[in-house]
């Protein structure tokens, strides 16, 4: 029934955003290749955050022309990235944000911080729609550290 073809579509859906991360041939095809594929998806804005040297995240890349990466979204997005835990609108931390921020992580480390926002304030993400975007953020986090690790072999 329905669970079956949610599930069908939940797992296409993976293969495809796995398929096309895959596909990138350095870190900003990846990056962005990620934020298409993500406000697509589910048809957000979306912003990928990464530390810099000094520790300081820095906006990689984004879809959506009016989302600016301010002091405020700052704040929120490195408390994500210091608790290794989700936080922003829809969530019980730092609420009243205007995006949903995800922590990009790998094993008990977090490597970045994917901000997602809806448009409209009231809107949230529905309970399989938000296991989906985890499930892709755990995918781009792996690929983030696959990338790092290859280009420090070199």
């Amino acid at each position: 029934g329905e669970s079956a073809r949610q599930r069908e579509r939940f797992v296409s859906a993976l293969y495809s955003f796995t398929r096309n991360l895959m596909a990138a041939g350095n870190e900003e095809e990846l990056l962005s290749s990620a934020a298409r594929e993500i406000a697509a998806a589910f048809e957000c804005e979306v912003m990928i955050l990464l530390p810099d040297e000094t520790g300081r995240l820095k906006e990689r890349a984004k879809m959506g022309e009016h989302l600016i990466f301010d002091e405020r979204k700052l704040g929120v997005a490195t408390w994500v990235l210091r608790h290794g835990q989700e936080a922003g609108h829809g969530t019980e931390t730092l609420s009243s944000a205007t995006l949903f921020y995800l922590p990009l992580m790998t094993k008990e480390v977090t490597i970045g911080v994917l901000g997602v926002g809806l448009g409209k304030a009231e809107q949230l993400l529905l309970p399989e729609q938000k296991r989906l975007l985890e499930a892709f953020t755990n995918i781009l986090a792996l690929a983030l550290a696959r990338g790092t690790n290859s280009r420090q072999e070199r």
